[in-house]
């Protein structure tokens, strides 16, 4: 009896903490051909750049895309929040 309300307590301070969390989340969903900022997996030191690109993004999977590099070709499937959209400057 106490382990049931326990859980269930439990359960629910998990679905209210989601929510809190969830509430200022983005999550940004792209498209074919999109291009995008590819976050490395590892940088060594503070002056080397954090992100890689630009990118185009090739085939959807929400929340893993597929993105090639525009001057290698090189392919590689990436998470959503390994990204970043690229805003192209009109002047």
């Amino acid at each position: 009896m106490y382990h049931q309300a326990a859980r269930q307590i439990i359960q629910i301070q998990q679905q209210v903490t989601k929510a809190r969390f969830d509430l200022n989340r983005s999550d940004p969903i792209y498209k074919a051909n999109d291009s995008v900022l590819w976050r490395k997996p590892s940088h060594i030191s503070k002056f080397e750049e954090r992100y890689s690109g630009p990118h185009i993004i090739i085939q959807e999977h929400h929340p893993s895309y597929i993105i090639q590099d525009r001057e290698t070709a090189i392919q590689r499937k990436v998470h959503t929040a390994d990204l970043q959209p690229v805003f192209e400057r009109c002047i």
